[in-house]
């Protein structure tokens, strides 16, 4: 590409396709992706999982689990390894979001709260919305070692989430000090470049 042609940030990317009314077609297409590229691994390696960001419109459109069902029957692949990701925005958004989510547990997928912590009811949402697992946003896990405020409330959703019986993961996870603190903080799972 020409170096003087605009570069599109993934914001204003996402901005633009929950716009466009072409949500529903963009959301088939990187599912029909992902699975024709790494179905094979997914196939040999049971235990792996692919998350998918699911926006308010995949929810509200109530043809989430048909879409999924379509692009997964007959690959091999099991409804568990395919995990649905939501953010607080799309709950919010979403009108019969409850709903949906509950049908698609009730299919075999497992249903992330990602960037917990960052918006207006978070807590509101453990109760209203079937959740399996909360996602620490990493604008805490990148202070814990700095900061006492991030490190009490990274501890805390730790405790909450356990004490619900829900799994936690860490996101932004860049060095062996924050690795060792969730470690010690019994979170479940991290991600981020310290790893990969």
């Amino acid at each position: 590409p020409d170096q003087n042609e605009p570069v599109m940030s993934t914001d204003d990317l996402v901005h633009l396709a929950e716009h466009s009314g072409f949500e529903h077609e963009i959301t088939a297409r990187v599912l029909r992706t992902a699975i024709a590229e790494i179905g094979d691994l997914l196939q040999r390696r049971p235990e792996l999982t692919v998350s998918l960001n699911l926006a308010s419109h995949d929810l509200e459109r109530g043809d989430i689990v048909g879409l999924l069902t379509e692009v997964i029957e007959g690959s091999g692949i099991r409804r568990s390894q395919i995990e649905l990701e939501l953010t607080e925005r799309n709950l919010i958004q979403a009108g019969p979001a409850a709903d949906a989510l509950a049908t698609l547990r009730e299919a075999g997928h497992t249903v992330l709260l990602d960037d917990f912590g960052t918006g207006y009811s978070s807590f509101a949402y453990l109760s209203r919305f079937p959740i399996d697992t909360l996602k620490i946003d990493q604008s805490f896990i990148r202070d814990i070692a700095h900061s006492d405020e991030a490190a009490m409330i990274s501890i805390s959703i730790i405790d909450l989430a356990h004490w619900m019986r829900l799994k936690v993961v860490a996101e932004g996870v860049e060095t062996e000090n924050q690795l060792n603190f969730l470690k010690a903080h019994r979170c479940d799972e991290m991600q981020g470049y310290y790893f990969s």
